[in-house]
């Protein structure tokens, strides 16, 4: 598995190039100020749908993206085979529950299929 890391903890774009090279990859939806785009692995639902709470929307994340996979989404394929073990995701989350832990362990079972 691949590890998974907040962004604020960086602070820039420039830092993570600085830290981590090519090796990091943004998971999270599109942030102007920050410069980053949407990535297809953006969780699409957000905590207030669900009560708020943190982690709240992983169990449907989880289901989204099994569904993108059985479906065979090309552009969230690709995404996932580009993790390796050396990849960095970035969100916003962490080290609170995070989407990010649900795309690794997708992305490990992809590998192994």
């Amino acid at each position: 598995m691949c590890q998974v890391i907040n962004f604020k903890a960086h602070g820039s774009t420039a830092v993570l190039n600085e830290r981590y090279g090519s090796n990091w990859l943004y998971i999270g939806r599109a942030n102007s100020h920050a410069g980053l785009p949407a990535s297809p692995l953006a969780n699409p639902y957000r905590p207030a749908q669900f009560g708020g709470a943190a982690g709240a929307t992983l169990p449907a994340y989880r289901q989204w993206l099994w569904q993108r996979i059985q479906a065979g989404d090309p552009v969230v394929l690709a995404a996932l085979r580009a993790i390796n073990d050396e990849t960095v995701l970035v969100c916003w989350c962490k080290p609170g529950p995070c989407h990010g832990d649900v795309v690794s362990a997708a992305a490990d079972w992809l590998k192994s299929q």
